[in-house]
């Protein structure tokens, strides 16, 4: 079996989900899994917005309007925080998950583990995936 990166297995699923659009702005914490989607561009669109809060809004009306979801995603640090406000409205009506992709960062307990202290309030669903077999 062929190794894959986690954004390969990320861009699989998302494809396999018939997922039309990954919204977000990308940084340095998000560039490795955005080169997964390179190969992809014809069956999923990457747009970026000016914020990480346009983002969440966008799939949270989307969702509504087509019942379809998006996939957001932003860098480490603020870029997450930054999602609050649109994670709030999403859950409030249930339709709000998130997947986190910590890799070896979650031993190293890194300055972005605010992050997770916000998830875990704010998220219906909260997956940290550990290992390629968890995604």
């Amino acid at each position: 079996m062929t190794k894959r990166t986690g954004g390969e297995i990320v861009r699989d699923r998302l494809l396999a989900e018939k997922v039309p659009y990954l919204i977000g702005i990308p940084g340095h914490g998000i560039v490795a899994m955005l080169d997964a989607f390179r190969t992809s561009q014809d069956r999923i669109k990457v747009l970026q917005v000016r914020h990480e809060q346009s983002a969440v809004h966008l799939a949270n009306g989307y969702y509504r309007v087509s019942g379809k979801p998006l996939a957001v995603f932003t860098s480490i640090g603020p870029g997450a925080l930054n999602t609050a406000v649109g994670l709030g409205a999403s859950y409030v009506d249930w339709i709000c998950q998130n997947s986190e992709l910590w890799g070896k960062l979650m031993s190293k307990r890194v300055r972005q583990m605010f992050d997770f202290v916000l998830n875990r309030s704010t998220f219906s669903t909260d997956l940290v995936a550990k290992n390629e077999d968890e995604l």
